[in-house]
């Protein structure tokens, strides 16, 4: 079955509405001929010079766009009811890049499950869920969120084992759905925090998420796929200036290599960055 219309979430304050715009041309620009897009923005304080940049983004291909007052920060566990006339959505976090049509994502079959999405790379070293997933890109069925009322089960789990859901909402969502969702392939959220610690080493994402503090706007950060954020970023209001593209080409390129050396000053001996060698370079 395919859907016309791809509904795609993002939830940000006036600090990140900008990635979400940059995350959002991203969208646009791989898009196909046919795909028609959506967007919902929970908005947690977005200006309004904000809001007319993100606009602007019509000029790459045009998109439907409401933004939904929203003060909370475990709308992970909310979506059913921010968005009570919507049947599924994909929930991205700001912090990630697209880089192929989103229709392949938003099209998957979701069989019996309410929410599918990519193994959180360092789930094997803190959480007990078989399949635990990152909840930074979700392809959610908001229909059955609502038909099991999963929303209120997701606040019984939150009450009984006291978790704070604003910082927590992923123990949360794994927990009780944890017969409920469905892997899919990483290629839909390559997590990347730094060279070395990358949940894939494709060398065609679908999405790249930033995780971690290796984020590519911060100037040195040794990220792996920063670069494809500032290939995105000329395309949008936030383009970086003909005085600033040296320092954010050549010199944050380099000064990200000495961050990498001075941070991690015997890594010529671990095993990690080898094997990140070769499979970047392979």
């Amino acid at each position: 079955m395919g859907y016309g219309i791809i509904n795609v979430c993002f939830s940000c304050d006036d600090y990140y509405a900008k990635y979400a715009g940059v995350a959002i041309a991203s969208i646009l620009l791989n898009a196909n001929d046919d795909d028609e897009f959506y967007f919902w923005i929970l908005d947690n304080g977005i200006s309004e010079n904000t809001k007319i940049r993100i606009e602007r983004l019509k000029s790459i291909r045009y998109f439907d766009l409401r933004y939904i007052g929203n003060n909370s920060k475990d709308y992970k566990l909310k979506f059913a009811q921010l968005l009570p006339k919507t049947d599924r959505i994909i929930y991205l976090d700001s912090d990630i890049i697209v880089k192929k049509s989103l229709s392949g994502l938003y099209n998957i079959n979701l069989d019996n499950s309410f929410i599918a999405g990519v193994t959180d790379k360092n789930a094997n070293n803190t959480q007990s869920v078989m399949n635990y997933l990152n909840t930074g890109v979700m392809l959610i069925d908001l229909n059955k969120i609502r038909q099991y009322g999963v929303e209120n089960k997701f606040a019984q789990y939150a009450k009984m084992y006291n978790i704070n859901t604003e910082i927590n909402s992923a123990c949360v969502i794994n927990n009780v759905l944890s017969k409920y969702t469905k892997t899919i392939d990483g290629n839909w959220n390559v997590q990347v925090a730094n060279f070395m610690d990358r949940s894939s080493y494709t060398k065609t994402p679908g999405i790249i998420h930033y995780t971690g503090k290796q984020k590519p706007w911060l100037f040195g950060t040794y990220n792996y796929f920063k670069n494809e954020y500032f290939k995105v970023l000329k395309h949008t209001p936030w383009a970086i200036s003909t005085d600033e593209q040296l320092k954010w080409g050549i010199w944050n390129n380099i000064c990200s290599v000495v961050h990498f050396v001075i941070n991690n000053p015997q890594f010529i001996v671990q095993s990690e960055f080898w094997q990140a060698l070769f499979k970047t370079i392979s």
